[in-house]
């Protein structure tokens, strides 16, 4: 999900809106999560999921993310919206777990949230009280993820891999900064922009640049999703080229939470 600044170029009314509803608690204030399943190859199933942060309004219907993460980001409320989501990810996580369905929940995560001291602590308390396996979640930063310090930033990143949670490195190959994070931050997975997926397959230099970069991943012990994929083509296409892990409107839609386990159940062959 890659995040652009635009909450300052909103129409005064909804921007002031927005600015009111931040300073609410996020569920008070219509946030909520849904969340999208992600197809594993390998094992035919989806066992991966993506948490995505919703807002609704009644008078301003609902508002996509670009819109309320830099006014969040800007006001200082973005530690709220991140340990909402963790809770709330990590309650339904914890829900599944003690009915035996395997799953890796990701959650995105803005920067200035791992900036602060306290997130440390803040996430070794909600895996405490939900009983969740470290293992079972992983943080996602974007491809824009600008810290004063990317040593800094890496230590940080240490500093939670030891709790046994793990890293995503998200809209991979949508700017600059992609191979410098491969080599100094402690990512476990990438995920291909869907600026890569979504000229396959008809594009031969898509498709050639897709084939040599999942096996050069690979070689340096990262795990591969591709984003965005729309096609059955696609699909098709990034299962002969070996991506690990698949995630797009052809495979499923995000969903909200009480339809995640029926939908789970109905494709994961090993839950009865």
């Amino acid at each position: 999900m890659n995040l652009s600044p635009c909450g300052n170029s909103l129409p005064t009314g909804k921007r002031d809106r927005l600015l009111r509803l931040l300073q609410l608690p996020p569920a008070q204030a219509g946030f909520s999560l849904c969340y999208q399943p992600i197809w594993q190859a390998s094992a035919r199933c989806f066992s991966r999921c993506e948490a995505l942060l919703r807002l609704h309004d009644p008078l301003l219907g609902t508002v996509p993310p670009e819109h309320f993460i830099p006014l969040a980001e800007q006001t200082d409320r973005i530690a709220a919206l991140g340990q909402f989501a963790l809770e709330e990810g990590c309650c339904l996580l914890a829900k599944l777990e003690e009915q035996a369905i395997p799953l890796t929940l990701h959650v995105n995560l803005s920067p200035l949230q791992l900036d602060r001291p306290k997130f440390l602590r803040m996430l070794e308390q909600i895996l405490h009280h939900t009983g969740v396996r470290p293992e079972r979640l992983e943080l996602e930063l974007t491809e824009s993820v600008a810290a004063a310090s990317v040593e800094q930033l890496a230590c940080r990143m240490e500093q939670i891999r030891a709790l046994g949670v793990s890293f995503s490195l998200d809209d991979f190959g949508s700017g600059y900064s992609s191979l410098r994070y491969l080599a100094v931050l402690p990512f476990s997975t990438i995920k291909l922009d869907k600026a890569f997926i979504h000229p396959l397959p008809h594009s031969p230099s898509y498709t050639s640049l897709v084939k040599n970069l999942i096996p050069a991943l690979h070689e340096l012990g990262f795990t591969v999703i591709g984003e965005g994929v729309e096609s059955m083509a696609q699909y098709s296409m990034l299962e002969r080229l070996g991506c690990d892990y698949m995630q797009g409107f052809f495979l499923a839609r995000p969903m909200p939470k009480n339809e995640l386990h029926n939908f789970l159940k109905a494709t994961h062959p090993l839950i009865l």
